[in-house]
C-alpha cells in the first residue's frame, strides 16, 4: 500500500479537469495522493444520491473514454450508485435483466469500483459480478465496529465510508487500527450539521429525484435546514465534524489511510481547489473555506471572520478530541458545550 493518504475527489467530467488533476499530482508535496475520482453521470434506473437536475448528462461512451483518461495518469474512478432506496424495482422480477445490463454497461466503461447505498443491491452486484469492487456509501450511516465488520465480513464491501461522526470519535478510529484501517474511509469536509436529523429524508428524497424518468424538482429543504442553523450558530460549525487539510497527520498518526473529499456539483476550479489544499495538507485563512457550499461562498466570508486564523486557533481546538477522545454523539448538548465555549469566547474578543 502507498505511502501517505489517498484522497477520493468529486468528479468534474472534461479532459481539462483531468490534465490538472495530472498538474497537482506532480507538483504536489508530501507523500498524499489522488487515489480516485468518484461521480456518475445522469438517468440512472436505480438512481443515486444527488438529484438529477444537479447532475450532468454524460453517455456511457463518453463515460468510458473519460475513465481511460484517468486511468492514463493513474487515478481510478469510482461510480456512484448509492442511492439507499430505488423504489423497490431493485426486487421486482420483471426489472431484473434491466437491472442487469445497467450494472453491466457500467461496468464495462472501466470503472474500478460501485459506491453502494442499498445493501439488496449490494448483494445482487456481488453475486452476479464478483470481481468487482465495492464501497459502501456514508449514507449508510456505519458508526460502530459491529456494523463494519457485518458489510465487511456479510456483505463483502472492499471498502466503508464512515458515518461523519465518527470523524472526531477518536477511540473508535483507534479500535480499528491494524484491523479495517485499509477499508474506512472518512468524509473531510461535509455540509451537514452534525448528527443532522433530518439526513435520511435528504438520502430518501435525492435518491427518488435522481432516478430516471423523475421531473419532480427539489426546493433544498433539507440544505436550508442546515443553513439556517449554521447562519443562526456559529457552535454549529464547530459541532460539524470536518477534518482541515492541515490537521490529517492528526488522522494518519491514528491509521487513517483514505480521506474523501465532498463536492461533486461545485464548479471545476472549486474541486481542483480543494483537492489542492487536501493534496498539500495546506493551512487556510479561515477554516470554513474548506466546506463545499454555502458557507464557503464569497457572500458569507464576513459573517465567518469570527473564525478567522487570527481569532480562532483550529490546530488547539482540533487536538482536543484527540487528547481527551471525547465522543461527541454521545454527549454533545447533556455533558459537553466545548463548542458553544470557543464561540462565545471568539464573540467576547470581536
Amino acid at each position: 500500500m502507498k505511502k501517505g493518504i489517498g484522497l477520493s475527489v468529486p468528479a468534474f467530467f472534461s479532459k481539462k479537469f483531468i490534465n490538472e488533476l495530472e498538474k497537482l499530482q506532480e507538483t504536489k508535496n508530501g507523500n498524499d495522493y489522488i487515489d480516485n475520482v468518484y461521480g456518475s453521470p445522469r438517468s440512472l434506473i436505480l438512481g443515486q444520491a444527488r438529484a438529477s437536475k444537479k447532475i450532468p448528462e454524460l453517455s456511457l461512451i463518453e463515460m468510458k473514454e473519460y475513465i481511460n483518461h484517468l486511468h492514463k495518469i493513474g487515478i481510478k474512478f469510482h461510480f456512484t450508485l448509492n442511492s439507499v432506496w430505488s423504489n423497490g424495482i431493485e426486487r421486482d422480477p420483471d426489472k431484473e435483466e434491466i437491472i442487469y445490463e445497467e450494472i453491466k454497461s457500467i461496468i464495462d466503461t472501466g470503472i474500478d469500483a460501485l459506491i453502494i447505498g442499498n445493501l439488496y443491491l449490494a448483494e445482487i452486484i456481488k453475486s452476479k459480478f464478483e470481481n468487482i469492487d465495492t464501497i459502501c456509501s456514508i449514507n449508510l450511516k456505519t458508526d460502530s465496529v459491529y456494523k463494519l465488520k457485518s458489510l465487511v465480513t456479510e456483505f463483502k464491501f472492499n471498502k466503508v465510508v464512515l458515518e461523519r461522526t465518527t470523524n472526531r470519535n477518536v477511540s473508535f478510529l483507534k479500535n480499528l487500527e491494524g484491523i479495517y484501517n485499509d477499508k474506512i474511509v472518512l468524509l473531510a469536509n461535509p455540509d451537514c450539521v452534525f448528527d443532522c436529523p433530518i439526513s435520511l429524508y435528504h438520502m430518501l428524497e435525492n435518491g427518488h429525484l435522481s432516478m430516471n424518468g423523475n421531473n419532480l424538482s427539489n426546493k433544498n429543504y433539507c440544505i436550508d435546514y442546515c443553513q439556517k442553523k449554521y447562519m443562526n450558530d456559529y457552535a454549529e460549525i464547530l459541532k460539524t465534524p470536518w477534518i482541515h487539510p492541515a490537521d490529517m497527520d492528526l488522522y494518519e498518526n491514528i491509521g487513517i489511510k483514505f480521506i474523501k473529499i465532498q463536492g461533486r456539483t461545485l464548479p471545476k476550479e472549486r474541486i481542483l481547489h480543494l483537492t489542492k489544499i487536501y493534496l498539500n495538507r495546506l493551512e487556510t485563512n479561515n477554516f470554513t473555506e474548506i466546506f463545499p457550499n454555502f458557507i464557503g461562498k464569497p457572500q458569507n466570508k464576513s459573517r465567518y471572520i469570527i473564525f478567522d486564523n487570527k481569532k480562532f486557533n483550529r490546530r488547539s481546538f482540533t487536538k482536543t478530541f484527540f487528547k481527551n477522545e471525547i465522543n461527541c454523539k454521545n454527549i454533545c448538548g447533556l455533558k459537553c458545550f466545548k463548542c458553544d465555549k470557543f464561540v462565545a469566547e471568539l464573540e467576547r474578543k470581536l
